[in-house]
C-alpha cells in the first residue's frame, strides 16, 4: 500500500523578506515508494535557502535514482550534503550554512523518518494527530535532563535553539525512526516551525480532517499559519494513504 496522493508547499509567510524553507513530495518512478521532505535554513547562518534547497534536491535525486534501499540512499545523500556544506565553509564559523531536515520514506505499508533539527513529522489517524519526531533542541535536552518542565520549554526564550542540523559540523548522524505500519486513511505530515510553531496540534488535525486531497491539506495549513500572523517561512509536505 503506497500513497500516490502526496503534495508539498512552502510559503514566505508575512514577516520574512525571503523564503529559506524547502519542501518536496516525490513518488518513485516505479510507484513503489513515496518521499516527503521539508527543510528550514538555519537562521543566523549564511545562505539558508541554498542549504535547504540543496538538501531537498539531493535527497529527491537519490530517491528517484534508487532501485531499492530507499532509506539508506536518502540518508547517504543527506550525509554527503552535510559534508559539502561544511567543506564549502572551510570550517569558518562566519561562512557556515545549515538546514534542518525531515525525510519520510513510505514503502508498502511502512514509514521511516530521517531527521535533524526541529522540523517535524506527524501522523494523523482517525481524527487524532501524533508526533513521529522529537526536536533536536536545547529546551528538549533541558526537559529530558529534568531541568525544565514541558510548559516552561514551550515559552522559553531559547526554544528555537537547535542542537543538530545539516552543514555546521564535519559529520552528522541523522535520527532514524521506524514510524510503524501505516493504515488505510492515515495522513502523514511534515512541517517546519513556521507551521507547528503557531498552529496547534489540534488545529492541524482539524484541517487535515477537512482536506479532500494532499494539495488541499497543504493549502489549508499554510493559510492557517499565515492567519496566525505568518511570523516565519512555512514548509509542509503531506501524503494521504488511500482509505
Amino acid at each position: 500500500m503506497t500513497a500516490a496522493d502526496a503534495a508539498a508547499r512552502t510559503d514566505r509567510g508575512l514577516r520574512r523578506p525571503g523564503n529559506e524553507d524547502a519542501a518536496a513530495a516525490v513518488v518513485h518512478p516505479s510507484g513503489a515508494a513515496v518521499l516527503l521532505l521539508v527543510a528550514d535554513g538555519v537562521g543566523g547562518l549564511k545562505d539558508g535557502a541554498y542549504a535547504s534547497n540543496l538538501a531537498v534536491d539531493a535527497a529527491s535525486d537519490a530517491f528517484r535514482g534508487a532501485e531499492s534501499g530507499f532509506v539508506d540512499q536518502v540518508d547517504a545523500a543527506l550525509v554527503q550534503v552535510n559534508e559539502q556544506l561544511y567543506e564549502r565553509s572551510g570550517g569558518d564559523d562566519s561562512r557556515l550554512s545549515g538546514t534542518t531536515i525531515v525525510a519520510l520514506i513510505l514503502e508498502s505499508d511502512k514509514a521511516t523518518v530521517l531527521y535533524a533539527g526541529d522540523s517535524r513529522a506527524y501522523r494523523w489517524r482517525a481524527g487524532a494527530i501524533e508526533p513521529l519526531t522529537r526536536d533536536h533542541s536545547w529546551v528538549v535536552e533541558q526537559v529530558d535532563a529534568g531541568l525544565m518542565s514541558p510548559e516552561e520549554a514551550e515559552y522559553a526564550p531559547q526554544r528555537n535553539v537547535i542542537t543538530r542540523c545539516i552543514g555546521v559540523e564535519s559529520r552528522i548522524e541523522l535520527d532514524r525512526r521506524d514510524a510503524g505500519p501505516v493504515q488505510p486513511g492515515d495522513i502523514l505530515l511534515l512541517s517546519t516551525d513556521g507551521l507547528h510553531g503557531v498552529v496547534t496540534d489540534d488545529e492541524m488535525a482539524s484541517l487535515l480532517s477537512r482536506a479532500g486531497t494532499a494539495e488541499e491539506a497543504c493549502g489549508l495549513l499554510v493559510d492557517r499559519a499565515n492567519s496566525a500572523g505568518g511570523p516565519d517561512n512555512i514548509g509542509v509536505a503531506v501524503a494521504r494513504i488511500p482509505a
